[in-house]
């Protein structure tokens, strides 16, 4: 029953960390592509 729990929450953890993740990538990805494109509008 413990090792169940366990595993549940580790399953949550890890889905609740890649998600954070891929927001912070899309993020990123946005901050560097709103970077290039006033960059590249001041040239």
């Amino acid at each position: 029953m413990e090792i169940n729990e366990k595993d549940r929450v580790t399953e949550r953890v890890s889905a609740a960390l890649s998600f954070l993740m891929k927001e912070n990538m899309l993020h990123y990805i946005s901050v560097l592509e709103n970077e290039s494109e006033r960059s590249s509008g001041y040239e």
